[in-house]
């Protein structure tokens, strides 16, 4: 697990090199507590980035070693958090926190699913970092339709407003996700690293699609847990009626040996 830990840390340093960011290990320090795994510069902007990543849906897992060669398993997950993710998420956080910084660094989770056999798998960890819920709206003139609705339900950057954000990569795309709730959001916004990946439109930011009316935001204090009160919210701050939709994702995988 440690030699795949650092492999895998190396690969984050060799892309961030790659986009001529300065990115270096951050040695451990056992007696003084956990630290970030590395650290990353560019054009005066300095970035504390945790690296993870994760085995794949273990019951997906499960069912492909008892298939047969060339048999197709389906599955169905609704789009929903994953305890997983978030319980990831939260010692990520913690050891960013924990690190000495004298730069005033953004911090950053580095998070590497490559491995997984879900298409949509990044999906899925969107909705736990934003707590998406899919909402059917009605407006003032009676008009039906769907909408995104970012931090509706309970969500990993509502808790934790030191995180600035978190890069989804696949091993195929490399997104940045930023967090409305981070304290330092605003300058994170006009950092090296946000523009780097909005110049090559790779940037989920819910500020930026709610301008451009592609998604509602519920950036409201009110804690997650109340959601009546969240869709009160939304139904009064764009003026119309809401209903959750429950999402499902459906696919197969099958199952192929030399």
């Amino acid at each position: 697990m440690l030699v795949e830990k650092d492999e895998n840390t190396i690969k984050v340093i060799d892309i961030l090199r790659s986009l001529s960011f300065g990115a270096k290990k951050i040695p451990e320090s056992p007696n003084e507590g956990k630290r970030a795994d590395l650290a990353a510069q560019k054009e005066g902007d300095h970035f504390l980035i945790e690296v993870k990543t994760r085995l794949d849906h273990p019951k997906l897992m499960n069912e492909l070693q008892k298939a047969s060669n060339l048999e197709i398993v389906e599955y169905k997950k609704p789009l929903f958090r994953s305890n997983t993710f978030s319980r990831i998420v939260r010692q990520a956080v913690k050891q960013l926190d924990e690190t000495p910084d004298i730069n005033n660094s953004f911090k950053l989770i580095w998070f590497r699913a490559e491995e997984s056999l879900i298409a949509d798998a990044l999906s899925f960890l969107k909705v736990t970092l934003y707590g998406i819920s899919y909402l059917l709206v009605r407006d003032r003139k009676d008009r039906f339709s769907w909408a995104k609705c970012f931090y509706f339900d309970m969500n990993e950057f509502y808790r934790f407003p030191t995180l600035d954000g978190v890069i989804l990569d696949n091993g195929t795309a490399i997104e940045l996700c930023a967090n409305s709730f981070s304290s330092k959001a605003p300058a994170f916004r006009k950092s090296s690293m946000y523009l780097f990946f909005s110049k090559h439109d790779s940037v989920t930011d819910p500020h930026q699609l709610e301008i451009d009316q592609e998604s509602l935001v519920a950036d409201t204090p009110i804690p997650r847990n109340n959601r009546a009160e969240i869709k009160r919210f939304i139904e009064e701050k764009y003026n119309l009626h809401a209903q959750e939709m429950e999402m499902n994702v459906i696919g197969g995988v099958i199952t192929y040996t030399k």
